[in-house]
């Protein structure tokens, strides 16, 4: 044993700073096939207290399983120094730990080796023998005797989340580990929690039972997004169904058909959409999805300019002439059984819209969806495409200009009317032109005085230009600005969400970047705010809603920031736990 950690610290003192440590599943040779789940267990122990050394890089566990799932090595002796240097290549580790169980009943006797990755070399062998109910202490032997070899210092905090009572408890903790594995998390999460209820103190067991509850949440929300076969087989319909018929040859059913069949097209884009967008409001565009959503995007106008067409087109052929006013009767719609998968699919149900120009500018330059949910996208398309900006601000001005002609003769075009000017006002205030926004308000308060909206937007202008009766939570987000500059403890506290929110809403992700640099440009070394606790306040604020959109660079960035001007590791450790498990190792 001496001569083999003195072989092992003379090829540590060699190796590069911090080596790659592979631990791999540990072989079962007593006999008993029933206990071959017990090397997941048992490597994951190893993985999580050596993982504690920082003078070592130690390689996932799962990293490894992914490997032998694509090597098709689940039946192979792990405990072999070719297969060891063969795995230990294909993770990039530079030693690899492998092990054997020989025993488990009534004594357990493991034994263990360290290979040198680059010559499958064996620079320490070992073994350990003891009682089976003190799995715990035979573990913590091997560990020990693996760091006193490498003369560097284990963490305290990592060996109590490995401290497993009995064999029997180990063996159902590993089976819970091959049941999400194989991709069954459902029976993974019960077979942990009953692991939890033998064993409480079991740290490492309920540190695994809540990645898989995580892992479970993140499986329903993309089930939710993902279309289902009666989906797929309306998507089928819907593109035959346009491609095989012109919509100038057709009866006024199938016309709204049609046109239904196109809407439910755009539906079907932006529920692809989604797939490049946070879950979390205002559902900014994922970092590095930013070139396939803008191509969803862009195909989704494309979709919405040939409904335009087509609208027009069904009202000049189908529609009806009372008293010199024309009425279309091209009502959108879906046969029945298609608009039972459309349901089904949570597609919604297909709707004729008053003005498809006004709908696809408020796509454009405010980010509005509806894929059978309404939802908002950030940054809003028109910021990300120069040209779609320039083509948005001139649908909406076509599309007032449209309806207030119309609402001459009929009067319930005036509601949609003043939504234009509306929409044109939240595009010009979400791009700083606040003066050019409240004209856009004041326009619709002249011209419909007594209409039922007048208040509403009279509320609008009062609430941008924080005037007096105004929302208190709104105007907390209006005046911090101001509050920034006279860097005022009360006014960033209460403001800086609503900050973050509208810059998330204006730029995406990055906004949140754009807040945190300017709040520590002006007030970062601010000597009373850091002692005030106000600095590492904005600094978790921002880290949280940088996890919040899975930007976990950013979020451990800030949260650095939040340690270093006076935040708690307490408190750190909690919103890792609670808030940002997915930002972890």
């Amino acid at each position: 044993m001496t001569l083999s950690l003195t072989l092992l610290v003379a090829t540590v003192a060699v190796a590069i700073e911090r080596p790659a440590v592979a631990v791999l599943y540990f072989d079962n040779n007593t006999g008993k096939p029933e206990l071959d789940v017990l090397q997941k267990g048992f490597a994951d122990m190893m993985v999580t207290d050596l993982s504690a050394v920082q003078e070592i890089q130690v390689v996932e566990r799962e990293k490894l399983q992914a490997l032998v799932d694509e090597l098709k090595l689940q039946r192979t002796k792990y405990f072999d120094p070719a297969t060891a240097q063969k795995l230990g290549k294909g993770v990039g580790a530079k030693f690899a730990v492998t092990g054997a169980f020989l025993a488990v009943d009534p004594q357990m006797r493991v034994d263990i080796r360290m290979i040198e990755i680059a010559n499958a070399k064996v620079v320490l062998g070992d073994q350990v023998v003891g009682e089976s109910s003190k799995l715990f202490d035979l573990q913590q032997q091997l560990v020990n005797r693996f760091v006193a070899g490498l003369n560097v210092k284990l963490g305290v905090v990592a060996r109590s989340k490995t401290r497993v009572p009995d064999i029997g408890t180990l063996l159902e903790y590993s089976k819970g580990l091959d049941l999400a594995d194989q991709g069954k998390l459902d029976e993974a999460s019960k077979a942990l929690a009953e692991v939890i209820k033998r064993a409480p103190a079991f740290g490492l067991a309920r540190e695994r039972r809540d990645q898989i509850l995580l892992r479970l949440k993140e499986a329903a929300e993309r089930r939710k997004d993902a279309l289902s076969e009666s989906g797929e087989t309306l998507m089928k319909d819907a593109e035959q169904f346009l491609q095989e018929r012109k919509l100038e040859s057709l009866s006024t059913q199938e016309a709204g058909h049609y046109l239904g069949y196109r809407q439910i097209k755009g539906r079907f884009i932006l529920r692809a959409l989604r797939q490049h967008l946070s879950k979390n409001h205002p559902h900014p565009v994922l970092l590095g999805h930013e070139p396939q959503a803008l191509g969803l995007i862009q195909g989704f106008a494309a979709n919405a300019r040939a409904l335009m067409d087509e609208h027009r087109l069904a009202d000049r052929k189908h529609s009806q002439v009372v008293n010199g006013v024309s009425y279309p009767r091209v009502s959108y719609q879906l046969p029945q059984e298609d608009q039972r998968r459309a349901t089904e699919s949570k597609l919604g149900s297909v709707g004729t819209p008053v003005s498809p120009e006004l709908e696809l500018a408020q796509f454009l330059i405010l980010g509005r969806a509806n894929d059978g949910e309404h939802f908002t996208i950030s940054p809003a398309p028109g910021v990300l495409s120069a040209p779609l900006e320039k083509e948005g601000f001139a649908l909406v001005e076509a599309a007032f200009a449209e309806l207030r002609k119309k609402s001459e003769h009929q009067q319930h075009f005036a509601h949609m009317a003043a939504e234009s000017l509306d929409t044109w006002a939240e595009a010009l205030l979400l791009r700083g032109k606040l003066e050019e926004a409240v004209a856009k308000w004041q326009q619709i308060l002249d011209t419909w005085p007594t209409g039922t909206s007048f208040e509403r937007y009279e509320r609008r202008i009062k609430e941008e230009l924080g005037l007096p009766g105004t929302n208190a939570a709104y105007m907390e987000g209006v005046e911090y600005p101001s509050k920034l500059e006279a860097c005022d403890e009360w006014g960033i506290r209460k403001g800086i969400d609503n900050a973050l929110h509208q810059a998330e809403r204006r730029y995406g992700i990055p906004g949140i970047k754009v807040v945190m640099e300017e709040f520590d440009k002006k007030c970062g070394s601010n000597a009373e705010l850091r002692r005030r606790g106000v600095v590492n306040y904005v600094f978790k604020s921002g880290a949280l809603a940088s996890a919040s959109h899975g930007d976990c660079a950013s979020y451990q960035a800030l949260m650095q920031k939040y340690l270093d001007t006076g935040g708690s590791k307490g408190d750190l450790d909690g919103y890792n736990r609670n808030w940002a498990p997915h930002c972890q190792k």
